[in-house]
């Protein structure tokens, strides 16, 4: 399990290194296999999250996997997104701004996840 979160960490920061390294003159690199590998992972990290929840007997526990599961889902779209408008404009401020952003989300939702699983940090 701490690899596989480090490789979803590892993966996310990359991205957010590249798309803030410098906001205005600095031409990106191709960050379409990078925003691949993120949703591959978050894809696995979505089905165990979703396995788990089924498990929990409480609403409230399935309520906040839920709300885990869906920040991720939701956030691995727009990292998607972001990375198609940073394709077409590699200085686009809200391209970096929303990749950033959706980045942070999947991290913290992770760090849900995991905390209602009991898994120790």
């Amino acid at each position: 399990m701490d690899q596989f979160l480090e490789s979803i960490a590892d993966a996310v920061s990359q991205l957010v290194l590249l798309s803030e390294s410098d906001t205005g003159s600095m031409q990106l690199t191709n960050l379409g296999p990078g925003a691949q590998a993120v949703v591959q992972a978050t894809q696995l990290l979505i089905g165990i999250g979703e396995e788990i929840k089924g498990k929990f007997v409480t609403s409230d526990m399935k309520d906040k996997m839920e709300e885990a599961i869906n920040g991720i889902k939701l956030s691995s779209e727009e990292i998607m997104q972001s990375v198609a408008l940073l394709q077409q404009d590699q200085f686009s401020a809200p391209g970096r701004k929303k990749l950033a952003k959706a980045a942070k989300i999947i991290l913290s939702s992770t760090v849900m996840a995991i905390q209602l699983t009991g898994i120790p940090l």
